[in-house]
């Protein structure tokens, strides 16, 4: 092999790493794995939750009842997407009871705000 040849290898090496890389970091990205909560409604309809869309207030065990709220992009199963506002209260202060299961609240949880 010459000099020239051995160069041209490393690069080929080079820039397949590059891609090899590259293509495992968007599939990550497109798996979900950016910071995101994906919820799935009874009619197949999906909600996707971004961190930086849901916040809560209050605390669980306390005299303040934890109010989450927050907004998600919904994705109904012909494709079409819009944006959907939720507010609920996860944690009654008066009951000391978690309220029924509901969308940001699951996804708060999961979120880790509480």
């Amino acid at each position: 092999m010459t000099k020239k040849e051995i160069t041209f290898n490393k690069k080929e090496k080079n820039f397949n790493k590059f891609y090899l890389l590259f293509g495992l970091l968007f599939l990550l990205f497109r798996l979900g794995l950016d910071g995101g909560v994906t919820l799935t409604d009874t009619k197949g309809n999906k909600y996707k939750f971004k961190n930086e869309s849901v916040t809560c207030t209050g605390q669980i065990d306390s005299d303040v009842s934890l109010i989450c709220e927050g907004s998600a992009i919904k994705k109904d199963i012909a494709g079409g997407k819009s944006v959907v506002e939720f507010d609920r209260m996860c944690w009654n202060a008066f009951t000391r009871r978690y309220t029924s299961p509901n969308f940001i609240c699951s996804a708060a949880n999961k979120l880790g705000k509480y």
